[in-house]
C-alpha cells in the first residue's frame, strides 16, 4: 500500500493585483480557510511564508493568529 501525504500551500502577493488592503483581506480569508481545513482534517498540512503576513494577522486578528500558532505548534503549519 502506498502512503499519500497531503500538503497545501498559499502564496498571495497583497500588492500585485489589488490595493494592499484588499490583498490583506484575501490573505486573512485564505488563512482562515486553511485553519478550518486543518481543524476538519487532521491528516493534512499547510505551508505559507511572508513574515509580514503573520505580523499583520497578529496585530489585526489575534484570534486567527492564535489558531495559526496552535497549528504551528502541532507541526501542521509551516
Amino acid at each position: 500500500m502506498k502512503t499519500i501525504h497531503v500538503l497545501f500551500s498559499a502564496h498571495i502577493d497583497p500588492v500585485w493585483l489589488w490595493p494592499w488592503q484588499s490583498g490583506l483581506g484575501e490573505i486573512f480569508a485564505t488563512c482562515r480557510s486553511a485553519c478550518d481545513r486543518l481543524d476538519a482534517h487532521p491528516d493534512i498540512f499547510f505551508t505559507r511564508g511572508e513574515s509580514w503576513v503573520y505580523e499583520q494577522i497578529e496585530r489585526l486578528d489575534p484570534r486567527l493568529f492564535a489558531r495559526i500558532k496552535a497549528h504551528i505548534e502541532a507541526g501542521r503549519w509551516e
